[in-house]
């Protein structure tokens, strides 16, 4: 589940939602969810695509149990505090103000309005200055609850790891998690 199911009229929301989701989690703020993750030496990359919310991770193993645990935060337990979602909006309207400009980005957009239409497809990902400013911390929650299910999961795994191993660290890191909404 990605872009594509964003609620009617809030284009961009997901978007929005995943771009926050290292922006603090389990009473930790920004700066001190990525001064855990520097101390893990560990790696998180949250991606939305049209049909598709991508979650990485890269970590060492001998710090796989406390990176699990704060990634689990992440995706469990995020804060979507004001400040940063004022931050991260700004990061999004500058980008929107770029591909404006861009001719790649014009070009793109022109033609999957064209071939999409009202589709979620047909419009970016993103949203508009205007589908962004109009979105609330509530609305961020509500978009988490309907793209990130336990019956939405794909996992793929490499490096030094057991099936076993990953069976038990998938079953920590989401065994908490509700089906979609």
């Amino acid at each position: 589940g990605g872009s594509a199911l964003d609620a009617p009229g809030k284009r961009g929301e997901i978007n929005l939602m995943t771009g926050l989701l290292e922006e603090g989690a389990a009473g930790l703020n920004s700066q001190e969810f990525s001064a855990e993750r520097e101390r893990l030496a560990t790696s998180f990359s949250y991606r939305v695509y049209d049909d598709v919310l991508s979650i990485s991770a890269k970590f060492l193993t001998e710090n796989r149990d406390e990176a699990v645990a704060l990634l689990k935060t992440s995706i469990m337990d995020p804060t979507f505090d004001q400040e940063s979602i004022d931050r991260v909006k700004n990061q999004i309207y500058a980008g929107l103000k770029s591909d404006a400009t861009d001719p790649d980005s014009i070009a793109g957009e022109t033609f999957d309005r064209l071939a999409w239409g009202d589709h979620p497809y047909g419009s970016v990902r993103d949203g508009t200055e205007e589908s962004v400013a109009a979105l609330t911390r509530d609305d961020l929650f509500e978009a988490r609850a309907r793209v990130l299910g336990k019956d939405r999961v794909f996992v793929s795994a490499v490096g030094d790891i057991t099936a076993a191993e990953l069976s038990d660290l998938i079953d920590s890191l989401l065994g908490d998690l509700s089906d979609a909404t």
